[in-house]
């Protein structure tokens, strides 16, 4: 597990499925992720049991200390050992009292320090819809570059969406 005073970030279990599912699908997740489509039970589990099988990535639940509560999660996606990069992903402070406690930076840097200094990783990538200032603003603060914009990218809510492509490099 990794830690620091105030936070922890514990390996992904299948137990933790339906708390991802309450996160994935709340409506105020809806307007950060790509996707959205309602899921079962069964067919949240069977994603999540996928996500464990996958030998390109490490997905963590964010657990507050002091309250010992489960508020988030974090992934790090296609990792490819032989560039030394991968896409940081599926991030979510699902808690509204914990976004703005500094958690997220907290977070960052603790996975920062296990990307780098354990996987030997030397850069990590993400995408960013551009409408959503907050989460750019928050990767600029972490050091985070903009590399570019995918223009008409995704398509959300009725348009499509330009998406920003950032990377952090060691």
């Amino acid at each position: 597990m990794l830690n620091d005073e105030m936070i922890q970030l514990r390996p992904l279990e299948l137990e933790d499925s339906e708390l991802i599912r309450n996160w994935r699908f709340s409506e105020d997740a809806y307007n950060y992720f790509y996707e959205w489509q309602p899921q079962s039970k069964a067919n949240n589990q069977a994603w999540v049991q996928s996500m464990l099988n996958k030998k390109d990535e490490i997905n963590f639940i964010i657990r507050q200390k002091k309250s010992n509560q489960d508020i988030g999660m974090i992934s790090l996606l296609h990792i490819d050992y032989r560039n030394r990069h991968c896409e940081l992903g599926r991030v979510l402070i699902a808690d509204e009292k914990s976004r703005a406690l500094g958690i997220g930076k907290r977070v960052i840097t603790l996975l920062f320090e296990y990307a780098f200094h354990h996987l030997n990783l030397r850069k990590i990538y993400c995408e960013v819809l551009e409408d959503n200032v907050r989460a750019y603003n928050f990767y600029k603060k972490c050091g985070f570059e903009k590399d570019g914009l995918f223009k008409n990218h995704i398509f959300k809510n009725g348009e499509y969406k330009n998406v920003v492509h950032m990377s952090y490099e060691k």
